[in-house]
């Protein structure tokens, strides 16, 4: 009996075991998402890079007051630029750059968000 209830933890352990390293390794998965931009010099205008670990479906926008939309659609692995020119604002003033990824196009579930601030000048 006892050897029963020893073997029965054992198979929960080894169960357990295995949906943690599932979640470890999705999160790593993650990691390799980036997203960030650079300032063009002289203009009010930002290059938004941003590197894809997997084909998946993009959706970037900026939460300015038009909601501008830079990227969306199916995409390839590799790396991407954009350009964002801000026609609004004070110097001084920014906004946020957003980035989501999903498996395909019903984005019912989100694998990646990245997050940036774009300083007005």
């Amino acid at each position: 009996m006892l050897a029963a209830v020893l073997i029965i933890i054992l198979l929960q352990l080894q169960v357990n075991a295995g949906v943690l390293c599932q979640a470890s390794a999705l999160g790593n998965a993650n990691q390799g998402y980036k997203l960030q931009s650079v300032t063009v010099s002289g203009e009010n205008i930002q290059l938004v890079q941003f590197t894809l670990v997997e084909d998946c479906y993009v959706n970037i926008k900026v939460m300015d007051p038009d909601l501008t939309q830079l990227a969306e659609g199916e995409m390839e692995k590799g790396a991407y630029n954009v350009y964002y020119k801000s026609s609004y604002g004070k110097s001084g003033s920014s906004v946020k750059c957003i980035m989501e990824i999903y498996p395909d196009p019903s984005k019912a579930e989100v694998i990646c968000t990245r997050e940036i601030i774009f300083q007005c000048k």
